[in-house]
């Protein structure tokens, strides 16, 4: 009976909206598939299958750009210009 319990106190938890920030570094070589999926009226899917995969998690967007350097290995400038759009969409929900 405490198991039950457990499992349906865990249940509960799990519909709660979480927030946060991932960002998922591929490289093209480890990539074995991809599937895309955008049909009209429909939300958009992409499933990547990967050998290996890098990644990271942020409390925010805000949090994300602070440490931009660490996950992006772009140029100066590219690093800049996503810096820019970070903070432009900072505070804004980006799907629901």
């Amino acid at each position: 009976m405490k198991t039950l319990r457990k499992s349906l106190l865990l249940s509960s938890e799990l519909q709660r909206t979480l927030y946060g920030f991932i960002v998922f570094e591929v490289a093209w070589s480890t990539v074995r598939g991809i599937n895309y999926s955008n049909e009209l009226q429909a939300d958009t899917s992409l499933a990547i299958e990967a050998k290996t995969m890098q990644r990271w998690e942020f409390d925010s967007i805000t949090q994300a750009a602070n440490c931009i350097s660490l996950w992006f290995s772009g140029t100066s400038s590219e690093q800049l210009q996503l810096r820019d759009f970070l903070d432009s969409v900072t505070g804004i929900a980006l799907f629901s």
